[in-house]
């Protein structure tokens, strides 16, 4: 991975995935881009557009600032880029920073700042990772940063599979984590059996990863 993309509201939860995209960073040797979206107050029908202009420039200088006070909390020698966008929209501010500087991962937080704002980073958060072109990775509000020891991975035995299970390694693969592809069934135990066996076959033929284990759960509920 050679670019990195944090997005931050600057909320508690924002901060915690911050640890995770600095060490994953630091781990990878790659480029952190650190972005924070905002928008502008309502423009009324007299305003100037050279008013305009300048309440974004400023208000882009002032998170930008915001930004690189976050990250000094930090002690790092990186020299990260510091992105702050105009959009009315986080989802499509967000994106339009992938489709420019073309990350190869997202890290995020899932909850803001008040109730408002965390229902709103919840969608944000889902709709980010249906759209996105590169992975997401969305930190949970109570998750604490640790080194990859071990990753679990959902699978279905679908194909689409095969391109994850490629994207997972190529984050992890500094880490020589051992990734433990579970399965989780309702069904019976013979049949879920012969799935997981071809499913195991499918990656090892398709995937070159020696830290790789399998485990079938059998449970009422797939949660």
């Amino acid at each position: 991975m050679k670019k990195i993309l944090y997005a931050t509201d600057f909320s508690e939860n924002a901060e915690k995935a911050f640890h995770y995209a600095l060490k994953i960073t630091e781990k990878h040797k790659a480029e952190l881009m650190m972005l924070h979206f905002f928008n502008t107050p309502p423009v009324w029908a007299n305003t100037k557009l050279e008013d305009l202009g300048q309440m974004i420039r400023e208000a882009t200088v002032k998170w930008e600032e915001k930004l690189q006070k976050l990250f000094k909390k930090f002690d790092s020698s990186m020299e990260p880029t510091f992105l702050a966008v105009d959009n009315t929209s986080s989802v499509k501010g967000i994106l339009s920073v992938i489709k420019k500087h073309k990350p190869d991962l997202v890290i995020t937080g899932t909850k803001g700042k008040s109730l408002l704002k965390e229902l709103f980073m919840g969608s944000t958060t889902k709709a980010l990772i249906q759209q996105s072109p590169v992975p997401v990775m969305a930190i949970p509000k109570n998750a604490d940063y640790s080194v990859f020891d071990m990753v679990v991975y959902a699978s279905d035995f679908q194909n689409s599979d095969i391109k994850a299970l490629k994207e997972l390694i190529e984050l992890i693969k500094p880490y020589q984590s051992e990734i433990k592809l579970i399965h989780v069934s309702t069904d019976n135990e013979y049949k879920s059996n012969q799935k997981m066996e071809r499913f195991k076959e499918l990656v090892n033929d398709k995937i070159s990863y020696e830290y790789i284990s399998f485990e079938l759960l059998l449970f009422n509920r797939i949660f």
